[in-house]
């Protein structure tokens, strides 16, 4: 098996609690090409005024579509998704990663 097929996804908290919400905007928002500022401006603007009051609002939505068995539904698709093309595609590897959060297609 020398072909893979890479589904990468924007990404997702690991958990829809505050701190992981919040985690998962600061590294969405502090990359340079989804808020294009000054990136002194975007650090203060992301860590101090998005972050902190998004992450209150977004943590509440994210707990009414948070599944008790499988966590994020965005998360379980895309795992559903590698599933069933790794059935109909018996000779690719299929692989998933997220860009931002777990699992990481960059780490760090």
């Amino acid at each position: 098996m020398n072909k893979t097929l890479l589904i990468i996804n924007l990404g997702t908290p690991d958990t829809p609690s505050y701190w992981s919400v919040f985690k998962y905007l600061r590294q969405f928002l502090s990359d340079e090409k989804v808020i294009d500022i000054n990136p002194i401006l975007r650090f203060f603007l992301v860590n101090f005024i998005i972050c902190p009051f998004r992450s209150f609002s977004s943590s509440k939505i994210y707990k009414k579509v948070w599944h008790s068995e499988y966590g994020s539904p965005l998360l379980h698709n895309t795992k559903e998704l590698s599933k069933v093309l790794s059935k109909k595609l018996p000779d690719i590897n299929v692989r998933y990663a997220m860009r931002y959060q777990s699992p990481w297609l960059i780490s760090g």
